[in-house]
């Protein structure tokens, strides 16, 4: 299921990029929402968050580099569908078995992620989102440039462009 931007508003989409540049800022912690309480079951939950700490530490460094919608896209409807199947029924699992703090921080989880997300150095969102703009087919046009700071798709911007053109000179073949 992957987000059509031309079925949503202009607004819509940059809501919904947003929350994807929201999520890919701190992605590591956010893609193993579902998945942590499954490990906990396995491993010592104290490795378990230190290996996420170092490996949304090291996220810092690909984030800005690199950012994929699809990806984005995919891991959002992965975390909605899983995160709280898995966190509840570990949560439970490990209640009926009497261990209180693992059920707390299985449970949980969801909510321990943004205090975990919390060591980490802050994304600069704004970066990540206008990223995936440009990804949708969006273009930011500044005021230094003419514009009003606002997206617009590129479709629309190459429109004005050459309106502009054919009044600035009206002999020039299109």
């Amino acid at each position: 299921m992957r987000w059509n931007e031309y079925e949503h508003t202009d607004e819509e989409n940059l809501k919904w990029s947003w929350l994807r540049a929201v999520e890919w800022g701190a992605f590591p912690i956010f893609v193993t929402q579902p998945i942590i309480p499954f490990l906990i079951f396995f491993f010592d939950w104290k490795i378990i968050i230190g290996v996420i700490i170092i490996c949304n530490w090291l996220w810092n460094f690909i984030r800005y580099r690199y950012t994929n919608l699809s990806i984005s896209t995919t891991a959002a409807l992965f975390v909605s569908i899983f995160k709280w199947i898995s966190c509840m029924g570990f949560g439970i699992y490990f209640l009926i078995h009497k261990d209180y703090f693992l059920a707390a921080l299985s449970g949980l989880y969801p909510f321990w992620s943004g205090i975990v997300g919390g060591i980490n150095i802050p994304s600069q969102i704004g970066i990540i989102q206008q990223k995936f703009m440009r990804q949708l087919g969006y273009e930011k046009v500044s005021r230094e440039k003419g514009g009003d700071g606002q997206y617009y798709r590129l479709e629309i911007i190459d429109r004005l462009k050459r309106a502009a053109e054919k009044t600035t000179n009206p002999t020039s073949p299109e």
